[in-house]
């Protein structure tokens, strides 16, 4: 049933295959930086196939070795995390909270940019389909047009098929802080909360401090997607 879906991670039965947290970006592209890293780590460790291994959003250490450890993209959500009070344990495979968490991303294009956000957009019916397959909870977006490509006339519809309707309108925040200022997102549905954030590793000026501001609001859709499942 899961073979043919997006995932960045592997499935752990009654944990992230229904109802849990996703995060969602925009295409398996990389910036240069986490390209290098990944690119080591399949040289100096030879893997087995991923879908052979057990590995977390967290900790991909059993697909690509030491060096997973040093991804940029992934640290700074993980970073993140830890500065809204939901910290993701980076042992092993971790509690089952982070067992919970599935990455996927919006569209199965990859390159070191980001070079047509339409071909993106128009790839929403794979995305869809790993919706229907895991019915999460909550979905962290990373990249703001990511929240404008699901709000489009022509995919809203598909997204509400499966998430149920939209409740009230989309709240659109940002933080009063003396440098860049970047848009968050919050937008809810009936069966699922969203949260779209800026790219983690693309959005130049963004610092963690513009992050922390948010915690009170993100912590308390976490705390309560914790408390849901029980963890």
């Amino acid at each position: 049933m899961h073979e043919n879906l997006n995932l960045g991670n592997s499935l752990f039965k009654g944990l992230n295959d229904k109802h849990g947290l996703v995060i969602c970006g925009y295409e398996y592209g990389e910036s240069k930086a986490d390209a290098k890293y990944e690119q080591q780590a399949a040289t100096d460790e030879v893997q087995a196939n991923p879908k052979d291994l057990q590995f977390t959003f967290a900790n991909k250490t059993p697909f690509l070795g030491e060096k997973a450890l040093k991804v940029p993209y992934d640290n700074r959500i993980i970073k993140w995390f830890e500065l809204w009070g939901h910290r993701m344990d980076r042992d092993g495979l971790g509690d089952d909270f982070t067992k919970s968490i599935m990455q996927t991303n919006l569209s199965n294009t990859q390159a070191n940019r980001v070079e047509d956000y339409e071909e993106i957009a128009a790839g929403i019916d794979g995305f869809v389909e790993f919706l229907q397959a895991l019915e999460p909870s909550v979905i962290l977006f990373m990249g703001s047009k990511n929240s404008d490509f699901i709000n489009r006339a022509e995919n809203l519809p598909k997204i509400e098929a499966v998430l149920g309707k939209q409740l009230g309108e989309r709240v659109v925040e940002t933080a009063e802080t003396s440098g860049a200022k970047f848009r968050v997102i919050f937008q809810d549905f009936e069966h699922c909360r969203t949260v779209t954030l800026p790219h983690p590793s693309g959005s130049v000026g963004l610092s963690d401090e513009y992050i922390a501001k948010f915690a009170p609001r993100i912590g308390e859709i976490l705390r309560e997607y914790k408390t849901k499942r029980g963890f």
